[in-house]
Parts: C-alpha cells; sequence; structure tokens
C-alpha cells in the first residue's frame, strides 16, 4: 500500500471523510472505474478508482478498489495506491471512521499489506500526528516506509516495528514504533526517539535493509538529538553537532564529524567519537568508549568500562568499577576512579591518576605525571623524565622502571616527612635498601619500593616536593 502525500494538509483523510455519519456529495463523472464525492463541510473532493463501479437506487457498489485520490480546490493533496480492497474491505475499514470518528477500522485495513507514505514531493511539512493525533499510526502492525519532506516533519513509526523512517531534509521530528525500526535523520536539526531497539544512521541512502532486533538510528547532517529505546540500538550522529542517548539495553553510538554529547545508559553499551571533540558518558553497564580524534572528555561511570582517547588532549575517567583506560596519542589526563583499573598513558605527556583500589599504571612514551592514589598500586614509568607523585594514605606501591638519568623524580607531599627538611633528610630517616636489593622508602601509611634501584646514592637529588 502507497500513500503519497503532495500537501499542504497532512490532516486530509479525515478533513476529506465525513466522521459524523454524513455523506460524500457526488461530484464530476461517473463511470466503471471512477467515483468521485465532495465533503459539503470542507470541500474536500475523494475519487475512488478501481472496477466494476455502478448505481442502483442510489447506492454504490464495485467489485474492487485500487486507489483513492484526496482534492482541495482542484489540487492534489494525497493518493492512495497498490491497494487491492473488496468493497466489504473498505466500509469495514472506513466505516468506523464515517459513523463514529474511530480509526479502528482503518488500522486494520492498513495493517494488511506493508505500507509506504511518501512526501519527497510535497509542497509542505508532513504531520503524521495530524492522522488524528496520531492515534492512526500507533495500531498498525504491517511493516512502514516513510519519506519525509524537504521541511521539518512528524513522522511516526508502527506498533509492530520493522520499519524505516526517512526524514530527509528539514527540522524533524521522528518516532521510532516498538523495535527493529531503522530511522534516518537526513540534513538538518533532527529530533530523533526510538520506543524500542532502533538503528540510526544519516541518510539512508543507498542502504540495505536488513533483519535487526533492534532499531537504526541516524542523525544526518545536522544538530541532531537521538534517543534510542528499551531495545539494542544502533545510533549514528552524522555531520552536526549532536546529542546521542541509548537509554536501556545494549546500545552502540557513534558521533562521526561534529562535537557530539553521547550518553549509553543502562546496558553494556559501545561509544565511538570519531571526530570533534566529544563527550561520551558510558553510565550503567560494562561499556567500550572511544575518541579518536579531537579533544574528548570519556568517562565510563558505573561497570566494568574500558576507554581509549585516541588523538588529542583527552580527559578520560573511570569513575567506579575495575576499568581499563588508555590515553593514546596527545597530552591526557587519566583518572582511574574507584577499582582495581589498569591506566596506559600513550605517547604525549600525561598526567595519570590511579584514584582508589590496588591500580596498574603504564606511564609508556612521553614526561608523564603519575599518581598512584590510595591503594596499594603498581606503576610502570615507561621512556619520558617522568614525575611519581605521593601523599599521606597512598598505600604500599611499587615502580618498575625509575631512572634518575633519564629525569624521573619523586615528588612527595610534606605531610610525609614533615620531620625532614630536604631531600637528604628523607633519604636518611626513610629509606633503606630490602633483602630484595630494591631501594624502599617508608612514611608509615605509605611506601614505595624503587624496583632495580639498589643504591641510596644520588637519591636525595630525585626528591622534590613540587610536581
Amino acid at each position: 500500500m502507497l500513500i503519497q502525500y503532495f500537501g499542504p494538509d497532512s490532516g486530509f483523510l479525515f478533513d476529506a471523510i465525513p466522521s459524523d455519519g454524513g455523506d460524500l456529495v457526488p461530484a464530476g463523472p461517473f463511470t466503471s472505474t471512477r467515483l468521485t464525492g465532495r465533503n459539503p463541510d470542507t470541500g474536500y473532493e475523494v475519487t475512488l478508482l478501481g472496477e466494476g463501479f455502478s448505481r442502483d437506487s442510489g447506492e454504490t457498489d464495485f467489485d474492487r478498489l485500487t486507489g483513492m485520490e484526496f482534492r482541495l480546490n482542484g489540487r492534489l493533496v494525497a493518493r492512495i495506491a497498490q491497494v487491492d480492497w473488496t468493497q466489504d474491505e473498505f466500509v469495514e475499514g472506513f466505516g468506523p471512521l464515517v459513523v463514529a470518528g474511530s480509526v479502528e477500522g482503518l488500522q486494520g485495513l492498513f495493517s494488511t499489506a506493508p505500507l509506504t507514505i511518501d512526501a519527497r514531493d510535497a509542497g509542505t511539512s508532513l504531520a503524521m500526528g495530524s492522522f488524528e493525533n496520531g492515534d492512526l499510526f500507533s495500531g498498525i502492525d504491517a511493516p512502514m516506509i516513510v519519506y519525509g519532506s524537504a521541511f521539518g516533519d512528524e513522522i511516526l513509526g508502527g506498533r509492530r516495528g520493522e520499519s524505516e523512517l526517512f526524514g530527509r531534509s528539514g527540522n524533524d521530528t521522528i518516532l521510532g514504533s516498538y523495535g527493529g525500526d531503522r530511522i534516518f535523520g537526513g540534513a538538518d536539526d533532527d529530533l530523533i526517539v526510538s520506543d524500542a531497539g532502533d538503528v540510526l544512521g544519516d541518510t539512508g541512502e543507498g542502504m540495505t535493509p536488513v533483519d535487526v532486533t533492534g532499531d537504526t538510528l541516524g542523525g544526518g547532517a545536522g544538530d541532531d538529538t537521538v534517543i534510542g529505546g528499551s531495545g539494542r540500538d544502533e545510533i549514528w550522529g552524522g555531520t552536526g553537532h549532536d546529542t546521542l542517548a541509548g537509554q536501556a539495553g545494549d546500545d552502540t553510538l557513534g558521533g562521526f564529524h561534529g562535537d557530539d554529547l553521547m550518553a549509553g545508559g543502562y546496558g553494556d553499551d559501545e561509544l565511538w567519537g570519531a571526530f570533534g571533540s566529544d563527550s561520551l558518558l558510558g553510565e550503567a553497564g560494562d561499556d567500550t568508549l572511544g575518541g579518536f580524534d579531537g579533544d574528548d572528555a570519556i568517562f565510563g561511570g558505573d561497570g566494568r568500562d574500558e576507554l581509549w582517547g585516541g588523538r588529542g588532549r583527552d580527559t578520560l575517567g573511570g569513575n567506579e568499577g575495575h576499568d581499563r583506560i588508555g590515553a593514546g596519542a596527545g597530552d591526557d589526563t587519566v583518572d582511574g576512579g574507584a577499582g582495581f583499573d589498569e591506566l596506559a598513558g600513550g605517547t604525549g605527556d600525561d598526567i595519570l591518576l590511579g584514584d582508589a583500589g590496588h591500580d596498574t599504571i603504564y606511564g609508556a612514551a612521553g614526561d608523564d605525571t603519575i599518581f598512584g592514589g590510595s591503594g596499594d598500586d603498581l606503576i610502570f614509568g615507561g621512556t619520558g623524565a617522568d614525575v611519581f607523585a605521593f601523599s599521606t594514605g597512598d598505600g604500599d606501591d611499587t615502580i618498575l622502571g625509575f631512572s634518575a638519568p633519564d629525569g624521573d623524580r619523586l615528588a612527595f607531599d610534606t605531610d610525609l616527612y614533615s620531620n625532614a627538611s630536604d631531600g637528604e633528610q628523607v633519604v636518611d630517616r626513610f629509606a633503606s635498601v630490602n633483602g630484595s636489593g630494591n631501594v624502599v622508602l617508608d612514611f608509615g601509611d605509605t611506601s614505595l619500593e624503587l624496583v632495580g634501584v639498589g643504591a641510596l646514592s644520588d637519591l636525595a637529588g630525585v626528591i622534590t616536593d613540587e610536581i
């Protein structure tokens, strides 16, 4: 079934068909294949197309109906085509609308075959909510394909799902169905909301339909807002500065171009920033977040998350859970948060904070500043002149790869050695060599073992209270 909409009245179906028990007034020529009637209250003309039209004692009968046309002041507003209805089916479908203004009959009639609504040639926007406040489409069980106009449309999915909704250009509002939809915003600033699990992409041009249990949603060009639902959604932002929200379900969100804001919501989500300076929030669940290009802000939330900064000056935070965080290229700031985290600095001059928990921290390349935080941490400095910072309550930490000749330093909060005035006194009062031949500095509730450093000489020269 095909509904072609040309404008200017999205509510043509209910404006053209009398819904108070009235009749259409005969208008135009009557043939065996064509019948036209006019609604005297609105001026709409409705033309029925088919086969076997006849009149007997003022009653009109037909064998089959193949289409309908709706005109206002001579202008074609809409066309229904690709149908094959008997007279009984037509009466059962449109009868409740005529008698009581009810859409239940139409919902059943429009659910007998896949439904396509095409507004690509419309001169005005398509507002599917005007179809009896959108109640018509909420009860359609057939798969739907909807093509919006070049203007700001309101596009609705049906009840069954498995729909394909294309906003095209204009600032569109697109509401998905109960699952399995593919939704594409197109150009301009769109609002896309999925009721279940949808797939969202940009323009949707040239894409091959696939069977999905969730929805595919796409913002396209423009600054879009795309909101997933309770299923397994795929949401793609497009070229603008987009806001993407996965909500419930195990979702995949991708920003592409633009400075995007993405929130995974509940579930084990994947968020990919791509180009632009993006903000990614994993929220609940075991999430995977990647920033790629741009200066990104990436935060995991609850759960066991994996965060990857990519290129750019990124800020990454694991928050709760046992997280894995890789800074990538650029001068990044990484905070593991609570939990037993694994942090890696990358190629830039990074700031790495283990925070609470027993963490493993890799400085990698660059001149890094590393804070183990509370807990017993294992710290690898890597190449470059690194600073290892400690304060009271930081636990018993182990440092591997410490090299004074390479410029590494130990930065101690003065609260650790309030009774020592300089580095030499710190070494005299707190440093020793343990049974493994490694230097240990023990301040009571904070200690550190320098694996591979076996001599106290020259140690005072690398101790500072400045970071």
